[in-house]
């Protein structure tokens, strides 16, 4: 991904002036500097973020230089499908002209998509397509399970990756010439995997119970507070009210090993 005009139309849109006079009520206008950070992988946090003069990139800080995965400019708006799922943010945002951005805070984005149905539609549709061009491309990489497809440890944590739909990369020691060296590349040795490096740790033989936690997620079924809902045709209103309460459910049930 490239500049804004460059990227994908349904991933990517350009809120028109009168889309961003009716979505301006639902946030807090806020100036920004440049090289400022709107967020920063692995916060908790669920805010959208509406351009309105400047611009701001996503970007991985794993490297000695950042990583540009998308960039945005005005009428642009910054959110990926945690905001919904409750995923901490595996990625950064950074200023890189300094303008404004409106805010909208968590509640007020789960009114906006219950009460905007036509802007519901536009946002909603650009999460999921970022979603899948996050887990083809650059993005990928904010998540990496390292291990063997012989490892049944391993397997879990591909399999609750993808299962939950994660932009995240799967590294197989058995297909590197030499695994010692692939592993001590990373910082590992062959007695930690399988691992998972995120922007924020390296989890040593994590278990998927607390793969999912570190993510802000959950993993193992708990009878009477978490399951899985099917929304017919509610839209994205109706999926934004559902992810929400089963966000709420999680919270409120305890984590299993």
């Amino acid at each position: 991904m490239s500049a804004q005009d460059d990227q994908d139309p349904v991933a990517f849109p350009v809120l028109s002036a009168s889309e961003l006079a009716e979505i301006a009520a639902f946030g807090t206008e806020r100036p920004t500097t440049a090289g400022q950070l709107l967020f920063e992988a692995g916060e908790a946090s669920y805010d959208l973020f509406v351009l309105l003069a400047g611009e701001a990139e996503i970007v991985r800080f794993d490297r000695p230089d950042a990583v540009v995965i998308a960039s945005y400019g005005p009428g642009g708006f910054v959110g990926e499908l945690n905001l919904l799922t409750g995923q901490r943010r595996s990625l950064s945002c950074r200023v890189t002209a300094a303008g404004r951005v409106l805010v909208i805070a968590e509640a007020e984005f789960r009114r906006l998509m219950s009460a905007r149905p036509a802007l519901a539609e536009t946002i909603f549709s650009a999460l999921v397509a970022r979603r899948e061009l996050l887990r083809s491309g650059e993005g990928a990489q904010a998540i990496r399970i390292i291990g063997s497809r012989y490892s049944p440890e391993a397997m879990s944590l591909r399999a609750f990756a993808e299962h939950s739909h994660l932009a995240h990369a799967w590294i197989d020691v058995e297909d590197a010439p030499d695994a010692d060296v692939l592993l001590a590349g990373m910082g590992l040795r062959a007695q930690d995997i399988p691992a998972v490096i995120t922007a924020t740790e390296i989890m040593r033989r994590p278990s998927t119970a607390t793969f999912a936690e570190h993510l802000g997620l959950t993993f193992q079924q708990t009878p009477g507070y978490i399951f899985d809902l099917v929304v017919v045709g509610s839209g994205p209103a109706g999926l934004a009210a559902a992810c929400t309460a089963r966000r709420r459910a999680c919270a409120r049930s305890p984590s299993t090993p």
